[in-house]
């Protein structure tokens, strides 16, 4: 497989990421099922460690549930979620290692190694994740494991010393999210990614369970607005090289406006 691809198809993924916007917005048209189908199946390529998966996403759809979920929103989110045509609910699983044997079978039905799926794999998992079942139990758990990883990283820099389930759940969540997004934008949608609401709330609403944590809800739907770019520190402010205080220097800032003006210029001819 090659990673080589041509300057339009460059082009083509930079105007994508480049005018994806918060939208606030939506046309109360429906999503055609075709292209909502098309950015889910999409969004389950995102990365996630040990291709772990640790998410579910509840797409809400019809008016009555998007209105209650409304109701756990604070502020313009609330008027977002009732207003956009769909709301997809991303839900990071805190429990993951329940999953550990069809994480395995899955990695050896995938080409891995035998060793690695039946060892090096749950061992990762239940290092870095401590996803056990139950909070208490997974709570203990994971203050044993921060406890001795973090005494035996003094001697040895390469141990990993693991974040809460949660964090850890939610990181992976969140690839999939941005994910998410970027293909509701090639398809011509606008999203907003919202994180004031309650959480309790919106559980109740779905009926997931207390084992997810919900690190985001994302309206989506066709923009009623233009987009309209949000701004961005200087690159030297937030890209470093080989040191933290040392900045990254070289990079141009991107802008919607040249992404735009580069298509336009691209499908008119230079004349244009």
């Amino acid at each position: 497989m090659s990673l080589t691809f041509s300057a339009a198809e460059r082009a083509a993924l930079s105007r994508v990421m480049l005018t994806r916007f918060s939208c606030k917005k939506f046309k109360p048209n429906p999503i055609k099922e075709a292209d909502l189908n098309a950015v889910l199946a999409l969004t389950q390529r995102a990365p996630t460690s040990f291709n772990s998966q640790p998410y579910k996403i509840v797409v809400a759809k019809s008016q009555a549930v998007r209105d209650q979920l409304g109701m756990a929103c604070s502020g313009p989110n609330a008027d977002r979620t009732r207003n956009a045509p769909v709301v997809a609910v991303f839900a990071a699983d805190m429990e993951i290692l329940s999953d550990l044997d069809k994480q395995t079978r899955m990695a050896i039905a995938n080409g891995a190694p035998e060793v690695y799926a039946k060892e090096g794999l749950p061992k990762g998992m239940k290092v870095l994740s401590n996803g056990y079942p139950g909070w208490l139990i997974r709570t203990m758990v994971y203050n044993l494991t921060w406890s001795l990883t973090s005494v035996l990283s003094w001697f040895k820099p390469g141990i990993p010393v693991p974040a809460p389930p949660e964090a850890w759940a939610m990181k992976q969540t969140m690839m999939a999210a941005d994910h998410f997004m970027l293909a509701a934008t090639v398809h011509g949608m606008g999203t907003s990614c919202m994180e004031g609401f309650n959480q309790a709330a919106i559980r109740n609403t779905l009926g997931i369970p207390a084992r997810y944590a919900i690190p985001c809800i994302v309206a989506v739907g066709y923009p009623d607005m233009d987009p309209r770019a949000g701004e961005r520190y200087d690159p030297e402010e937030v890209i470093r090289e080989d040191h933290f205080s040392e900045p990254y220097r070289g990079v141009t800032p991107a802008t919607v406006t040249e992404s735009l003006r580069s298509n336009q210029k691209n499908q008119s001819g230079p004349n244009a």
